[in-house]
């Protein structure tokens, strides 16, 4: 369990894992998009489709006013040639021939009749027609009548579904004669082509009640339906309709069970109806519906071979890496080479050839280390046992003679012998100094319990206690810890940079800066001495003359791998900075 649980953590943070979730919410986001866009696009079937309805809603609702009207216009026409211009004086018997003659050559088969201004009927036929107006608002059909053509709602007369239609008549002159009226029965005329049924699409024109007056389909005859009062109120706003409704033509069905219809509806330009055109929405979306279908099929299939070809994509990437890390953790392991590696010449066989070099400067920078902690391990050794010799020998000797000659002082009382014993004691005095300040240097007072910077501190206050020359020591960052060969190496690199200063500059004050930075350390001692000209020092120095100094310094720099830089002239002080990396960063 353990060793599984580890693998599962290590794929976790795996770069397949992390290529795996962005696979993943991309196909997500792929099939989102694609089902918006199947989305946007069925709704623009749609919008488009219900636009197509509304169109052919007005196109059949002005075919069918014009087809009245014109059928007005001939009664007209025929009533006028046999009454005249005049109605003043009209003959019964002639309007009679009139009315029956129109009744025969129009769709008003159910019957025509003509009143006057004041709704004094004028004549009729068949008998009885003008009975009509009983079951109608004739008043208020006459108030809509100055706008011309007008229909009635559906009507039953005997039984018989009749419509009124009425229409002013006028002399050319503008002056109103008085009224005609036909009665339209609209099933018998079959006012609506039922060509559309073959392809499932259904004609109804709708009175002013919202009651289905004719239809391609007769079993939505006479009914208002579920939508009766809403198709009534769009007639009297004269407005359009277009949406999605459950189809009424099923009295007895439950509701939810229903159909739904694609539905556009227009009123006719004048009479108080309007037409519907309904469509099954499994009819009328089953192209739109069936692209939806071929879009997700698509989508589903771009995703599998987003996801397939991503897949490859991530393991010719992950594979690479794989094996490389392998091949760094063996080479870590052996100090073997990358090259010899299955990798080509793409980015992942480039990093492989970066990281070769690389493992092979670190080789080299570890054998440098090793070198440099040897060399300098025997130098500090080499003056450890300097310091011993001279302490025990010299040291030691140089004491003796002192206390000797003080003995000789004592028992010599005058003279010259006398002077000369105290001459030779207070230069055994200097000697025994010097010899000590040289065991002070040869010795590293850091390596004994104090820390590099107290020790370089204690080391120019000696300075400035037996040079007299006034010293400062500036620092910016916080102490590391620095590696020992790092301390060693840069203390002695100051150390013979403060004594350049004593045997050469006659300065009267040193500033020593150290900045420790992120991943190296700068030091900086600058002087207000005599200087001198670089240029003049190194030809001294190739010449075997003075000049030793500075190259130790050098040599020692070069050792840790670090930047040095002399700057001086003549009578304007030394400037020596030293540039030390402790970890692998910018260069200065």
């Amino acid at each position: 369990m353990g060793r599984v649980a580890s693998r599962v953590r290590r794929w976790r943070h795996s770069l397949f894992a992390r290529a795996s979730i962005f696979v993943i919410v991309g196909s997500g986001f792929l099939l989102g998009a694609m089902g918006m866009l199947s989305s946007v696009i069925v709704k623009g079937s749609v919008d488009r489709l219900l636009a197509e309805r509304i169109h052919l809603a007005r196109t059949t609702g002005e075919f069918v006013e014009q087809r009245i009207k014109s059928e007005m216009d001939r009664l007209s026409e025929m009533l006028g040639e046999a009454l005249g211009a005049d109605w003043s004086d009209i003959n019964p018997k002639t309007l009679t021939s009139a009315l029956a003659q129109a009744r025969r050559s129009t769709v008003f088969s159910e019957g025509v009749f003509v009143i006057d201004r004041g709704e004094r009927l004028l004549g009729e036929f068949p008998p009885g027609a003008a009975q009509i107006r009983e079951h109608i608002d004739l008043a208020d059909l006459l108030r809509q009548s100055p706008r011309g053509l007008v229909s009635s709602p559906l009507v039953f007369v005997r039984r018989t579904p009749t419509l009124v239609v009425l229409m002013p008549v006028a002399t050319t002159t503008g002056r109103a004669l008085g009224y005609v009226a036909g009665l339209l029965e609209p099933v018998t005329t079959n006012l609506l082509s039922p060509a559309s049924d073959a392809q499932g699409t259904q004609l109804r024109l709708v009175d002013s009640r919202g009651v289905v007056v004719a239809s391609t389909n007769r079993a939505n005859l006479f009914r208002a339906g579920d939508h009766g009062e809403v198709l009534a109120n769009a007639i009297g706003r004269r407005s359009e309709l277009r949406g999605r409704c459950h189809s009424c033509h099923s009295p007895g069905e439950d509701p939810q069970k229903r159909d739904t219809d694609v539905m556009g509806f227009a009123p006719l330009p004048s009479l108080a109806m309007g037409v519907a055109v309904l469509q099954p929405e499994s009819e009328a979306l089953a192209p739109a519906v069936a692209l939806r279908k071929r879009l997700l099929v698509l989508g589903v299939t771009l995703v599998s071979l987003f996801v397939l070809f991503t897949g490859l994509s991530v393991r010719s990437v992950v594979r690479p890496v794989t094996r490389l890390t392998k091949a760094v953790r063996v080479a870590e392991a052996t100090r073997a080479r990358l090259l010899g590696g299955p990798f080509g010449k793409d980015e992942v066989g480039e990093l492989a050839t970066a990281l070769d070099l690389w493992h092979e400067r670190v080789v080299e920078a570890e054998q440098r280390r090793q070198y440099l902690h040897r060399v300098l391990g025997a130098q500090e050794e080499e003056r450890r046992r300097i310091a011993r010799e001279l302490h025990d020998t010299v040291a030691q000797d140089l004491a003796a003679v002192r206390l000797e000659i003080e003995r000789m002082s004592k028992h010599e009382e005058a003279g010259r012998v006398r002077e000369q014993l105290d001459l030779l004691e207070r230069r055994l005095g200097d000697m025994m100094i010097t010899v000590r300040r040289i065991l002070l240097d040869l010795r590293l007072s850091f390596t004994e319990g104090m820390g590099f910077l107290d020790a370089l501190q204690e080391r120019l206050e000696r300075m400035e206690k037996e040079n007299h020359i006034r010293t400062s020591l500036v620092v910016d960052g916080e102490e590391p810890q620095l590696e020992y060969e790092i301390a060693v190496t840069l203390f002695r690199i100051l150390q013979e940079a403060l004594l350049n200063v004593v045997l050469h500059s006659g300065a009267e004050q040193t500033i020593v800066s150290i900045t420790f930075g992120k991943g190296f350390v700068e030091v900086v001692i600058e002087d207000d001495g005599c200087g001198f000209e670089p240029e003049s020092q190194r030809h001294q120095r190739r010449q075997g003359g003075r000049g030793l100094g500075l190259l130790g310094m050098e040599e020692r720099a070069d050792l840790l791998g670090a930047k040095m830089s002399v700057k001086s002239a003549a009578q304007e002080g030394t400037t020596v900075s030293v540039w030390v990396p402790l970890a692998p960063g910018p260069d200065p």
